[in-house]
């Protein structure tokens, strides 16, 4: 058995990069929209600095947090980072350290709600 790759060889391999794009406050009524781009090549804040270099092959991962109540004075962290509000503790344990110190934490639960993945 040969040894397991790790995740920066992964990551390095397959030329995998991770960008946050875009936040949102849901309303009152439970409505939220999103929208966002990313052109080709480095992806400014991106977790491992390979960057958007093949959108036509890309598999892009659509991931959607749930970062708790609005916390007052923590908002834009909130909805501009993966970690703002949340405890380490409800991180999921396979992003890497990078994306865990990516925001200001907090005290709410935190969790994923949506993951979509968007072939070519």
């Amino acid at each position: 058995m040969g040894d397991r790759p790790t995740q920066n060889d992964a990551t390095d391999i397959v030329q995998a990069e991770v960008a946050y794009l875009t936040g949102s406050v849901v309303s009152d009524n439970g409505m939220a929209g999103f929208g966002g781009s990313i052109r080709a090549g480095s992806v400014p804040n991106g977790w491992f600095g390979n960057g958007f270099n093949n959108p036509r092959g890309a598999h892009i991962h659509l991931i959607l947090m749930d970062h708790g109540p609005a916390i007052p004075g923590l908002v834009s962290n909130q909805i501009n980072t993966l970690r703002g509000g949340c405890t380490f503790e409800s991180l999921p344990p396979a992003f890497p350290d990078v994306a865990k110190a990516d925001g200001i934490p907090g005290p709410n639960t935190c969790r994923l709600v949506q993951f979509a993945v968007l072939e070519p």
